[in-house]
């Protein structure tokens, strides 16, 4: 399911725009049923929980959901800014996009950990679409660092996968503009 703000300002909107552009067009690639399968989430929010810090989305009247895996999704994805945002000509942000797969759903006829076929697909998938692409990061403490991993049900290992695909973004929105 994709799940959107209805009026996004300022870096909500380039995210907003590559979160519609990648749930209509992974699903093909990994050949599942987005409505049933693959939850798509926009910005997160680094919620203190306890101790530490969740990564949740707002799901309305006043509630949050934590982004991690789910066992009854073959994908989720959601993206995450960092804290500090430049501006010179235009805003920049470092945006991070988090999926969490199910690799024998996604890769049912490979026999082997198909890890690095998700990260390709993804990869090509977004290429430069979101921004400036950084990076790939993998490795469950590095992909969500800064958040309490105590919480995950689930461990980065087969069928589950995570994995991190780093942007340098510029966006620019009348609510930032200067007079």
């Amino acid at each position: 399911m994709l799940y959107t703000k209805e009026t996004p300002r300022g870096i909500d909107v380039p995210i907003q725009k590559f979160q519609e552009y990648l749930y209509a067009n992974i699903t093909d690639i990994w050949n599942i049923d987005a409505e049933k399968d693959y939850d798509c989430f926009g910005r997160v929010y680094r919620n203190q929980k306890g101790a530490g810090y969740v990564p949740e989305v707002y799901i309305g009247n006043n509630n949050y959901r934590d982004a991690y895996f789910d066992d009854n999704k073959a994908a989720i994805s959601f993206l995450g800014v960092e804290d500090v945002q430049k501006f010179k000509v235009k805003m920049t942000a470092n945006v991070f996009l988090i999926f969490c797969v199910n690799l024998k759903t996604l890769y049912p006829d490979v026999n082997h950990r198909a890890d690095e076929e998700a990260h390709r697909d993804a990869i090509n998938l977004s290429g430069r679409t979101l921004g400036e692409f950084m990076g790939l990061v993998t490795g469950i403490d590095s992909v969500f660092k800064g958040y309490d991993i105590k919480q995950i049900k689930y461990r980065d290992m087969h069928p589950m996968h995570c994995f991190r695909l780093n942007y340098l973004v510029n966006y620019n929105d009348e609510c930032y503009q200067t007079y």
